[in-house]
């Protein structure tokens, strides 16, 4: 038993100090641990970037120590060539992953670290600065598509981030989110913004408490004022119930069971 919880402590899928009612595995392929990180990337502080990169950089919110918090870098050339790098490393700084984005209207706005990089499918933007699990009760995590979106909720108050680089999340990324009690989705006011906070509505709600922050349509968080943010995002923290319960049309509080399965990339909950 010993060994079993360690493994499954390790792999992001202890659930508040006690086991679900039922776990499946299936390994369908190793994972590598060395992810290649791009050459010639240029980080320090802001205004030492060079100047067509840092303009873009100040035009999209981002701030000196935003920058320095969170490893911020580009390219001139290489493979990261045009584009902002934000790292996804964990607690102990190592790199996992990375989502960049063009500051050069390139016609790939986005481009990710992906298999073939040795990335971690696991890995979210925003988890290096994640409190211990024993020390997230009562707090929210504020969940985006991408980096600039979650670091526009930061310059509005959100204290921890999640960004898993797109709109579909991957298995492993939901058994690291439904470790918080309760979480903020920032995704974009359009149909794929609405389809991840549905997919995760379903595959968490019986767990983790799932709240919309309310994106206008056809509009993404960085594209708000941090006034208007900072708005969105307190109206959700202030909604919503216990993310264990349920109320019947009687009013009884009803404790649902769970039951979480992961077979190969896809998670399920019954």
């Amino acid at each position: 038993m010993g060994g079993s919880r360690a493994w499954i402590t390790d792999n992001g899928l202890w659930l508040k100090g006690s086991l679900p009612l039922a776990v499946s595995f299936e390994i369908t392929k190793l994972l590598s641990n060395r992810l290649r990180i791009p050459s010639k990337l240029l980080s320090g502080p802001l205004n030492a970037w060079v100047t067509p990169v840092r303009k873009y950089a100040l035009q999209r919110g981002l701030t000196d120590a935003q920058c320095l918090r969170w490893d911020i870098c580009y390219a001139i050339d290489g493979a990261m060539g045009g584009r902002i790098v934000f790292p996804v490393k964990d607690e102990n700084e190592e790199w996992l992953g990375w989502h960049a984005r063009t500051f050069c209207k390139q016609d790939k706005r986005y481009k990710n670290a992906s298999e073939a990089d040795g990335y971690d499918p696991g890995a979210i933007f925003g988890m290096r600065h994640w409190p211990p699990y024993d020390a997230r009760a009562g707090l929210s995590l504020v969940l985006t598509e991408g980096a600039l979106d979650a670091l526009a909720c930061e310059r509005a108050g959100a204290r921890f981030l999640a960004a898993i680089g797109g709109s579909e999340p991957h298995a492993r990324q939901l058994l690291k989110l439904q470790q918080w009690d309760r979480i903020l989705v920032a995704t974009d006011g359009d149909h794929a913004g609405d389809r991840m906070f549905e997919t995760l509505r379903g595959l968490l709600g019986r767990k983790v408490d799932i709240r919309r922050v309310e994106i206008p349509r056809d509009c993404d968080a960085a594209e708000l004022t941090r006034d208007q943010l900072r708005e969105l995002l307190w109206q959700a923290e202030g909604s919503g119930r216990s993310p264990n319960e349920a109320r019947s049309t009687s009013g009884r509080v009803v404790r649902r069971r769970r039951v979480v399965t992961l077979q190969g990339n896809q998670l399920t909950q019954k």
